[in-house]
């Protein structure tokens, strides 16, 4: 890289054209995000941070948005029940994907068939037409 010469070409070419590298790396997501109108409630109980409440803002099959105060720690495993309508509670085990200061965004990473079932119906009812 430091010296003009032929062989350099192809590292030269990987800096010459950052965005369309950029683009190699780009993984779509799995699932497609719903953001909630109305955030449904959320009970996180997780071991350093005890039980709190949180609003769900966006969910998918694969994970959501805790709106909290609590912020947790990534990688950390959480057990989650979100209270999706009139006594429909969802349970799962979740990983903390990212966090910051408003709340927390969590992976779901095991759920018995019938919450599955219950999330699944959920996100269908609540996706944009």
């Amino acid at each position: 890289m430091i010296e003009d010469r032929a062989t350099s070409a192809s590292v030269r070419a990987t800096f010459d054209a950052p965005n369309a590298h950029g683009l190699v790396y780009a993984v779509p997501r799995r699932y497609t995000r719903v953001p909630l109108d109305a955030p449904l409630r959320a009970q996180v109980s997780a071991k350093a941070a005890g039980a709190s409440l949180a609003r769900v803002k966006t969910i998918s099959l694969g994970g959501a948005y805790l709106e909290s105060s609590k912020t947790l720690s990534v990688g950390e495993s959480v057990q989650l029940e979100v209270r999706s309508g009139l006594g429909k509670k969802i349970h799962c085990t979740a990983i903390v994907r990212n966090s910051t200061p408003g709340g927390n965004g969590v992976e779901f990473v095991h759920m018995q068939d019938e919450d599955r079932t219950k999330l699944r119906k959920l996100v269908l009812r609540k996706m944009p037409a």
